[in-house]
């Protein structure tokens, strides 16, 4: 089974160059490797294709994600700083500093919980809305074919990213 790794930095390798990379037959990777920096559009802070969410505009996956999860808990007004249709200085952040952004309200154990038991299936929706058939980034994941998606890189753990991979083949039906 072929693996291809990414993090939210990778260099932009064609398949089977990256590191952790596997593959067999370089040629089921064509389309792929037309597509620039396709590794880090896996990545929650790939923030070149905004992508609209529950009727608002997000940079980046990581945007969307803090903002449900102020949004969830009844912090409207943090919540919205996260679109771009605040114009929020947040809203134009990438990578860690929107992650960082996240800790602008410390939760109480009770809105934890909430976001707890919603998070899973917030995130499967936010994919759903980055990761579309017509988008650049669900185009790079269909290209991946069948291969398995580890996210790693200095400092991250290997993870499998069996999301990413269920929701390319929900995409490829």
């Amino acid at each position: 089974m072929d693996t291809l790794q990414f993090y939210a930095f990778s260099a932009n390798k064609k398949a089977g160059e990256g590191v952790g990379d596997i593959i067999n037959d370089h040629s089921e990777y064509t389309k792929l490797n037309k597509i620039t920096n396709w590794r880090r559009m896996f990545s929650s802070f790939w923030s070149e294709d905004p992508f609209v969410f529950e009727g608002n505009t997000y940079l980046s996956f990581e945007h969307a994600y803090q903002s449900s999860k102020y949004r969830i808990n009844g912090y409207e007004e943090i919540a919205y700083k996260f679109t771009i249709e605040s114009g929020d200085v947040i809203s134009k952040q990438t990578g860690k500093d929107v992650q960082r952004a996240g800790r602008l309200v410390k939760l109480n154990k009770f809105e934890i919980a909430l976001w707890d038991h919603e998070m899973r299936n917030i995130k499967n929706s936010i994919y759903n809305a980055k990761f579309t058939k017509t988008s650049r980034p669900g185009k790079a994941l269909i290209a991946t074919g069948n291969a398995i998606l580890i996210n790693a890189g200095p400092r991250i753990k290997r993870i499998r990213c069996t999301r990413l991979e269920s929701l390319r083949a929900r995409l490829l039906e």
